[in-house]
């Protein structure tokens, strides 16, 4: 009988101590998932909310040291007062230093290789850097490095000024909606018909007067010194030809002013953007639905977006086919082209449905979309610009961005910076 307790104590105590030594179970944590990574053209998200305040950001300038000059029409940056124009550091701040301070609408802006700014609007006066009282500036201003007035010029547009382009010789083409310019206090104005060229010091190029026959937005110089010019018109009628010469809503110009004649791209509609590419081709963007180029017997669909040859012909294997209005086309280093409007679809190239594409797009060089980007604007992109580094600016009338699918839209108020390939 003792053997028997004797082994039963033995086991209650066995028992005992596998139950409380007993290693507990645990089920094992899963694994966190790796961070996506980025694609190509996500939304900068912590160098750049500039939380601009007002209407829309029209243009965009980026300076050789990096800094970001946005021109439109609106109140405010980062809350800080700045009317219409302001200019941002490279990391997203702002530069307190420069408030030239328009007092109405600034549609274009450029640099040019002094550092000094270039501004075209609806404006009719400066009070740069807190001045005491604005200075007259009709329509055209140039502002020294830090913001201040450039006093010694004054071309004086009768009515506002929507592009301009520098020469290489520091000759400023200017195009847009005004008939006259009186640069510099002349005492009379001079005739200039939507387009105009003004020496350096601001005082007019008499032998330039390519005379269009309405508005002219946009423009480019290429390399050869050619002008592309686009807008509304339907004719010019370059230095005192006896009779207008028909080109509708694009052409291309000498360095003299004189009509390239072999170049006729002849679109139905209003053309709002021009670019050059690298290999001579000329992108254009805008409302038009047809090209007749060169005297072609028929015209050829190209809604919104077409890309002509450099001798005005069109590219047949290009045709993003976007829905609606483009307002801006930029090429980046690798031959991509992007796009900003108020289109929400592209179809390129034949493909047998739509993708959608809010505001903003880039389709490859041969015109089919780049799937991998995707910035999902909620409203119109009015600029688009790439950055030395191949970081993309855009400008417009948007508040959010929605990449790639994201579950939510990311705050960014009319204007931002997207990530991009260094390379392209």
């Amino acid at each position: 009988m003792k053997t028997y307790c004797r082994l039963a104590i033995v086991l209650l105590l066995a028992l005992a101590l596998y139950f409380f030594t007993k290693p507990t179970f645990r089920p094992r944590a899963p694994i966190a998932p790796a961070a996506p990574i980025a694609p190509a053209a996500a939304v900068d998200l912590i160098p750049l909310d500039a939380n601009v305040y007002g209407g829309f950001v029209y243009a965009t300038a980026v300076q050789p040291d990096g800094k970001i000059i946005i021109a439109g029409q609106f109140a405010s940056v980062l809350g800080v007062p700045r009317n219409h124009i302001a200019r941002l550091n490279a990391d997203g701040t702002l530069d307190m230093g420069f408030d030239p301070k328009a007092d109405s609408l600034v549609y274009c802006v450029a640099v040019q290789a002094d550092g000094k700014v270039l501004l075209g609007g609806g404006f009719t006066t400066l009070q740069p850097n807190g001045a005491r009282i604005p200075t007259t500036r009709n329509h055209i201003a140039r502002l020294h490095a830090d913001g201040t007035l450039d006093m010694g010029f004054d071309p004086a547009t009768n009515n506002p000024v929507h592009c301009m382009a520098v020469q290489a010789d520091r000759k400023i083409i200017l195009g847009g909606l005004f008939t006259r310019l009186q640069p510099n206090g002349a005492g009379a104005s001079t005739v200039r018909q939507y387009i105009a060229r003004v020496n350096a010091d601001g005082t007019l190029d008499t032998s330039f007067d390519p005379k269009a026959r309405y508005y002219v937005w946009s423009m480019a110089v290429q390399a050869d010194g050619k002008i592309l010019l686009a807008g509304m018109f339907t004719a010019l009628q370059p230095n005192g030809a006896s009779a207008d010469t028909i080109r509708n809503r694009i052409a291309r110009i000498n360095a003299d002013g004189t009509l390239d004649m072999g170049f006729d791209p002849n679109v139905n509609e209003e053309v709002r953007s021009v670019a050059v590419q690298a290999d001579g081709k000329v992108l254009l963007g805008g409302a038009f639905a047809t090209l007749q180029p060169n005297g072609a017997s028929a015209p050829t669909v190209r809604n919104k977006l077409a890309r002509v040859n450099a001798d005005g012909s069109l590219d047949t294997g290009f045709d993003p086919k976007p829905n609606y209005k483009v307002f801006s086309v930029a090429v980046q280093a690798d031959g991509k082209v992007l796009l900003g409007g108020a289109f929400t679809t592209l179809q390129p190239n034949g493909a047998s449905a739509p993708t959608a594409r809010n505001k903003v797009a880039r389709v490859n060089a041969d015109g089919t979309l780049d799937t991998g980007f995707d910035p999902n604007a909620n409203s119109t992109v009015r600029s688009v610009a790439v950055q030395a580094d191949g970081k993309v600016l855009l400008g417009g009338d948007f508040l959010t961005l929605q990449p790639y699918g994201a579950g939510t839209p990311i705050i960014r108020k009319l204007f931002t910076r997207l990530v991009n390939d260094p390379g392209k």
